[in-house]
């Protein structure tokens, strides 16, 4: 059996590669060991509720990455809008806007932050972009976002909000993420306008993408890659873990770069250098999920955050030692409260989500019985309205992914993200990463989304190329 392209992996970047190269003409097999396709952005069916494998938010929507590959492929999503979010700091509720920058700066002043530092803040930002351009976008490159921020400001009240900001959309703490991936996400969700959820769920998305990809010929494999394998420095297809083998000229790994090198590939193919680079990646956080089904509504709140202190720096060094803080970060949606189809009528789905380390051999059942009081605060009754939970822990995500139980894969920090961020193309001719680890720019499955979008025409344009060399070689030389 042979292919034009193998994708490893069918995840949202490997989903989503796949279906834009099969509608381009290739014929493309996705090899996926689980049975869901999507990844960590799909859904299951469970007492007629629509469950996220996962916890998510859609910043932009259908300005996003998603829409504009969906649209490539004739396969559109729907999706339901959600510009404001209330942020809970330190015990004061605090509306939030992404579609209105005033709302925005009173909700900071009403945090706490006085009127004439946030316009002092805002004065200096501009006076720097406007004046000092070169100087500015350089400081983007190599700053951490804590870094960046204290050349203007060291107001705690600041630091919490944008850490909570950060940490949300990168998945590290605020001193280790990129500024060069932070200020061009945020950016964009402001330009935007705020974001939403699609109206089928999370697996909206994952379908969207396997349905373009089947329409246009491609096929899902259920199997697991053993290796890819290689000969004179050239892919020449995969063997699954049964002894078979598929051939193709291309694949493309949505399994992680630091696996698919290490493991799939093996090391005896690259550099030194490459292979000191790659061991040297570091994966996000981790986090903690919960996800409740309840036999009422009990909250109107369809995003929202808590921000249990303002001393930013204490609270992640707690962490970091394997304590339990009082009270935990929380971020929470109810996908019902947009869209009520998700969940028998007049029940409800709360998820939560509060980023933590990954530590193996740990006791996750206090962890969770802690997130869960801190929940309680905000949702009171609902243990007594509780039908059921699910709950992710670090270890759940290891022994899913098998990336030390990572939230994204490779952390947006300083050193690994924007023009440092790993190349889709290796180093072994046709190879090629997609995936979160292979994209910059973008927030979680949305930086999956976009990879997809530039792989695809980074594999086209390499085929393209060998085409033409390959015609040039059998042409008549002229003497």
């Amino acid at each position: 059996m042979g292919a034009d392209v193998i994708v490893v992996g069918g995840g949202i970047g490997g989903l989503g590669v796949a279906a834009l190269l099969a509608r381009k003409g290739r014929k493309v097999v996705v090899v996926e060991p689980y049975k869901l396709v999507g990844g960590r952005c799909s859904s299951f069916e469970k007492d007629g509720f629509r469950i996220p494998t996962y916890v998510h938010a859609f910043p932009r929507a259908e300005h996003g990455y998603h829409t504009a590959l969906a649209r490539k492929i004739g396969e559109p999503i729907a999706w339901v809008r959600q510009q404001d979010c209330i942020m809970n700091l330190n015990g004061l509720d605090v509306e939030f806007s992404l579609s209105s920058l005033l709302t925005t700066i009173r909700g900071m002043h009403k945090a706490g932050v006085p009127w004439f530092e946030l316009l002092g803040i805002g004065g200096r930002v501009a006076k720097d972009l406007l004046l000092q351009r070169k100087e500015f976008e350089q400081r983007l490159e190599e700053d951490d976002v804590r870094s960046w921020l204290l050349r203007y400001t060291d107001n705690e009240t600041i630091h919490a909000l944008v850490a909570c900001f950060a940490t949300a959309a990168l998945v590290v703490p605020y001193w280790e993420g990129s500024m060069a991936e932070f200020f061009p996400i945020m950016k964009e969700m402001l330009r935007t306008k705020g974001g939403g959820y699609p109206v089928e769920g999370c697996g909206g998305i994952a379908d969207a993408y396997e349905n373009g990809l089947r329409k246009a010929g491609g096929e899902v494999r259920q199997a697991k890659v053993k290796r890819v394998m290689i000969e004179d420095n050239c892919v020449t297809g995969v063997e699954l873990e049964d002894g078979e083998t598929i051939e193709a000229p291309v694949v493309i790994s949505n399994a992680g770069v630091k696996s698919t090198v290490l493991e799939l590939v093996g090391e005896e193919h690259f550099s030194t250098e490459y292979l000191n680079r790659v061991r040297g990646l570091e994966y996000s956080m981790s986090s903690l999920a919960v996800q409740i089904a309840l036999d009422k509504k009990i909250t109107d709140l369809k995003f929202f955050t808590y921000i249990p202190s303002l001393d930013t720096l204490g609270y992640f060094k707690t962490l970091e030692k394997g304590e339990i803080p009082d009270e935990l970060t929380l971020w929470l949606t109810s996908p019902t409260n947009l869209i009520p189809s998700l969940a028998p009528e007049g029940k409800q789905l709360v998820c939560c989500m509060t980023p933590v380390p990954y530590w193996p051999d740990t006791d996750w059942k206090p962890w969770v019985e802690a997130f869960l009081k801190t929940i309680e605060r905000f949702l009171p009754g609902l243990r007594e309205h509780t039908l059921w939970k699910r709950t992710v822990t670090p270890e759940n995500i290891r022994l899913w992914s098998g990336k030390e139980g990572t939230c994204i894969g490779l952390g947006q920090r300083v050193g690994q993200s924007g023009k440092d961020r790993p190349s889709m193309r290796s180093p072994v001719e046709g190879l090629y990463f997609v995936g979160v680890d292979a994209g910059t720019g973008a927030v979680g499955v949305e930086l999956a989304a976009k990879s997809a979008l530039e792989c695809s025409e980074e594999v086209e344009s390499a085929v393209g190329a060998a085409k033409v060399a390959s015609s040039a070689k059998a042409l008549p030389q002229s003497r």
